[in-house]
């Protein structure tokens, strides 16, 4: 496997482990899009 990318566990792992330590679903999303390297979504619509 590529080392350079998350598998879906790992993915599920973070999350539970950025909501154990107080982060909104909100901020949970924008660090997965920083790590991604994707436009964070808000409520239908790209932010950058």
């Amino acid at each position: 496997m590529d080392n350079e990318t998350m598998n879906i566990k790992e993915v599920d792992r973070l999350i539970d482990w950025l909501t154990a330590k107080g982060m909104s679903p909100q901020e949970i999303n924008e660090c997965i899009c920083y790590i991604a390297e994707s436009p964070v979504i808000t409520e239908g619509r790209e932010e950058l």
